[in-house]
């Protein structure tokens, strides 16, 4: 019987799985075949992972889990931006725009920024939104001095500069986090409900 000759590519594949050059194996320790198992596991869970990605199923996850955060984003804004006007308005509803004192129905005004919303450090910090009337917040460019000058009045001086000092810390929110604070001012817009009907009768 003629013995056939191994290749030194196939004796170097039988080195790296243990194997010696006589037939024998070596036995793999328990803490080798649980690393090997684990780096099986890893790569079969990256690879699920990968594939589910770029399916409909992983797209259509993806855009759930971010519509449930718009919507309760959304909804956290609807009662906190209620509680703003509510609260800068008087005994009958009427609010005084922060930057030109024109006055009218909190129900037509808007809650304006002073940091714009874009900075979720200080999109909800109360003390950065007044009641101020829609021509000064979407065509004037919300007056930035007139709004700043006006929080320090209201708020202290040096709050404008804590304001923007806030507005640069990094501030990632959950759809949670949003359900809380939704929650939390809804409460707040009930209690003027029940405590001050006059401000909730339409203009």
């Amino acid at each position: 019987m003629t013995m056939r000759r191994i290749s030194s590519s196939r004796l170097a594949r039988l080195k790296s799985d243990g194997r010696s050059l006589n037939g024998t194996f070596k036995r793999p320790t328990v803490n080798e075949v649980i690393t090997a198992q684990q780096a099986r596991d890893k790569e079969v869970r990256e690879a699920i992972r990968a594939n589910l990605k770029d399916t409909p199923v992983g797209a259509m996850v993806r855009a759930s889990v971010k519509d449930q955060r718009n919507k309760a984003k959304a909804a956290a804004w609807k009662w906190f931006s209620m509680f703003i006007r509510l609260r800068d308005s008087d005994a009958y509803g009427r609010a005084q725009c922060v930057t030109c004192q024109r006055s009218d129905h909190w129900r037509t005004m808007d809650a304006g920024h002073f940091i714009t919303r874009a900075k979720e450090a200080t999109l909800f910090d109360e003390r950065n939104v007044s009641c101020q009337c829609k021509g000064c917040n979407r065509f004037q460019g919300g007056r930035f001095f007139e709004h700043e000058q006006a929080i320090e009045r209201k708020f202290g001086a040096g709050t404008a500069q804590t304001l923007k000092d806030k507005a640069g810390q990094v501030c990632k929110r959950t759809t949670s986090d949003y359900q809380f604070i939704a929650d939390t001012y809804k409460k707040r817009v009930e209690l003027i409900r029940a405590n001050e009907p006059n401000k909730l009768e339409r203009a």
